[in-house]
Formats: C-alpha cells, sequence, structure tokens
C-alpha cells in the first residue's frame, strides 16, 4: 500500500491480483475483494500484526560511510546567570563524558562572590569540596536519603551539620566538611507534595534566611529558559544539531 499510497485500497488488490495472475502465467485469475470485504477483513485483523511487521523490518539504513546521517553528539555544562541567562562559562565533550567530569572541569573556574546553585544529581563529596575551595558559596538540592551528622538548629528552622564521604579510599582519614541544611515541601495542592532538601555553605542565616534561599533554589529552572532560548529561539528556523543516530 505504500508503493501505491495514492491508490485506493480496490486499487492496491487490483494490481496484487493482476500480479498473481501474470506470475501464473494468466493460467489462473483473481478477483480482487470488495471495500466491504476489506474493511472486515482489517476489522478482524487488528493493529498488532502490522506494528509488529514494522518493529521487524524498519531499522536505520544509513551506513558509517553516509555523508549527512552521523555526526558525533556533544555534552554540554553551563554555568548561567539568574535573572540574564547570559552563560558565563561552558564545557563541552564527547557524549562519553559524564555531567560530574565536566562539571568538576567547570567548578574550578567558580569565584568568590558566586552562588552556585546545583541540583540533585550533581552532589557528591569531592565535588562538594571541590567547588567550595574556590570561595563561591554553594547551594545545592541533595536526595533526601543524604544523611549529614546533625551539629545544631539554626533560628530559621535550617541546620548545621557535617558530611564525610561515604566511599572512595582513605574516606575515613577524610576531615569532615560543615553544611548548613535547608528542609522543605512546597504545597502546590498534590496529595504527597514533594520534599527538598539543600545544602549550602552560607552558614550563618543572618546572611541569607532558609525562605530566602529556598526562593533562590526555585531559580534555578532558569537555566533551562536559557537552553531554550538557544536551542529553539535564537537560531531561528536553521537546523541545530544532529543527533548520534542515522536520520
Amino acid at each position: 500500500m505504500a508503493l501505491h499510497s495514492e491508490g485506493s485500497y480496490e486499487d492496491v488488490f487490483a494490481q496484487l491480483t493482476d500480479g498473481l495472475a501474470w506470475s501464473s502465467g494468466w493460467a489462473e485469475l483473481w478477483s480482487p475483494p470488495s471495500k466491504s470485504a476489506i474493511f472486515q477483513a482489517r476489522s478482524r485483523l487488528g493493529f498488532e500484526p502490522v506494528r509488529d511487521l514494522f518493529a521487524r523490518v524498519v531499522v536505520p539504513l544509513a551506513g558509517p560511510e553516509t555523508p549527512g546521517s552521523w555526526l558525533a553528539e556533544q555534552r554540554l555544562m553551563a554555568l548561567a546567570e539568574c535573572g540574564t541567562h547570559a552563560i558565563l562559562d561552558a564545557e563541552i565533550s564527547p557524549c562519553s563524558t559524564s555531567e560530574i567530569a565536566l562539571s568538576r572541569e567547570l567548578a574550578e573556574r567558580f569565584k568568590p562572590g558566586m552562588l552556585v546553585l546545583a541540583d540533585r544529581g550533581f552532589y557528591g563529596f569531592h565535588l562538594w569540596q571541590h567547588a567550595a575551595d574556590t570561595g563561591a558559596d554553594l547551594l545545592w538540592r541533595v536526595k533526601t536519603n543524604l544523611r549529614p551528622r546533625y551539629l545544631q538548629t539554626l533560628t530559621d528552622g535550617s541546620w548545621l551539620a557535617r558530611i564525610i564521604p561515604t566511599s572512595g579510599p582513605n574516606r575515613t582519614a577524610t576531615a569532615p566538611l560543615t553544611m548548613r541544611v535547608i528542609d522543605y515541601t512546597i504545597e502546590d495542592g498534590r496529595q504527597n507534595p514533594e520534599s527538598y532538601r539543600l545544602l549550602t555553605t552560607i552558614l550563618d542565616p543572618a546572611d541569607a534566611s532558609a525562605e530566602e534561599l529556598a526562593a533562590a533554589y526555585f531559580d534555578r529552572w532558569e537555566i533551562e529558559s536559557t537552553f531554550d532560548e538557544l536551542k529553539t529561539h535564537q537560531r531561528g528556523l536553521r537546523a541545530c544539531c544532529v543527533p548520534n543516530l542515522p536520520t
């Protein structure tokens, strides 16, 4: 039917029956089914056989030398400024490089005076230590099953804690780090609101309260708007990238 997509079902079956007659040397003749018979047969058959046939026979056709079909995919890690959406720094590497490895390279260029936000996929003791050593302040979300060692509750409800590495060589000999923990939920009408746990290097609530830091973390999503502007709006109608798969 794809070869004769401009024709009706009856036209397609007429082509098939003519082909069968020709292949027999016109010794046998077949009459094409009626339109009603075709629709009834399709109802009995269902969609599953066509779906399974599609899954078995449809495969990428391009080979390694096919021009225009392959491009090495790249991974981008960026540091964007909230409010302006300016990209202050970035690391680009093949997709075989992990986000964590790229973030280590990027963290080396953090500066004092920055408040760096990151989501819960980035936290690790050594990366945190590496980033904090630059003098930048950190405000990172972590998984709620991370259990820092409690030290003291602060006036705004946040609390001081110590963390130690949970894996790696010489972890027992590594000095613990002191940080501030902020736990909260966002009441958005759902029956089970999502819980958030933030870690920050800003230890004194007088410098930034828990409420202020929770509100600041929400702005982390602005980097997604920045990527949207780059990939969709600023480039206009031009093609941006080709995936690491045959097109």
